[in-house]
């Protein structure tokens, strides 16, 4: 905005000497414009000495050793000289030009700071599809492994399953057998003319219930008429 308003600032300023040089009043408007672009570019000179200052405050002595800074300061002062003699050399005001190195570096600092942030994205991005991958390659292991526990499990069932069968059909022979050995000591028994301990058992049953009558019959007075 300096660079623009200086260069019109020269322009109207040769303007104005060519009608003084044709013997002829410039008009208000032109006045108005010129005096309003002299303000501006004494608003924006007055900025750029608060913002050497700054510099120098902030920097130091390592302000003197930027070839760029040397070269604003330099051409800040020739402006601000030419300003304060009320100067209309052309040339001053054409310095400003050299500072467009501050606009270059602007631009590089943003370029910059735009690759530094596509490059932090592009870390993050390949960082997380890293961590996607692994996410993933857990899954499948996870997946693999619950499979593989559920065919051990459905084996184990069926085994214990044979298992529990093997058992019902071995219970079942079991029982059989007691029976059929239970069957053939009863043959044996009555074949060699015994008496099965059962048998044994009942008659001692019902002989004690005899036995237990009669008692019971010799204890009871008999009523007479």
């Amino acid at each position: 905005l300096d660079l623009i308003a200086s260069t019109f600032r020269i322009v109207l300023q040769g303007k104005a000497n060519f009608t003084e040089d044709e013997n002829h009043r410039p008009d208000e408007g032109s006045e108005s414009i010129h005096w309003l672009i002299r303000s501006f570019t004494s608003f924006t000179l007055f900025f750029f000495m608060i913002e050497i200052a700054s510099l120098i405050f902030a920097f130091g002595t390592r302000c003197f050793w930027h070839l760029g800074y040397v070269a604003d300061i330099i051409i800040i002062m020739l402006c601000l000289s030419s300003e304060l003699t009320s100067s209309e050399s052309k040339a001053i005001r054409l310095l400003g030009f050299l500072r467009i190195w501050r606009f270059a570096r602007l631009v590089s600092t943003t370029l910059d700071m735009a690759q530094d942030q596509h490059n932090a994205t592009k870390s993050c991005l390949q960082e997380a599809q890293q961590h996607g991958e692994k996410l993933r390659a857990k899954v499948s292991f996870l997946e693999e492994r619950n499979m593989n526990e559920i065919e051990h499990r459905k084996e184990v069932e069926k085994m214990l399953q044979g298992y529990k069968e093997e058992v019902e059909m071995l219970g079942e022979a079991l029982k059989i057998a007691a029976f059929d050995v239970a069957g053939a000591a009863i043959k044996d028994f009555q074949q060699k003319g015994h008496v099965s301990p059962l048998d044994h058992e009942d008659d001692e049953f019902f002989d004690g219930i005899d036995e237990d009558r009669a008692n019971k019959d010799k204890t009871t007075p008999v009523i007479t008429n």
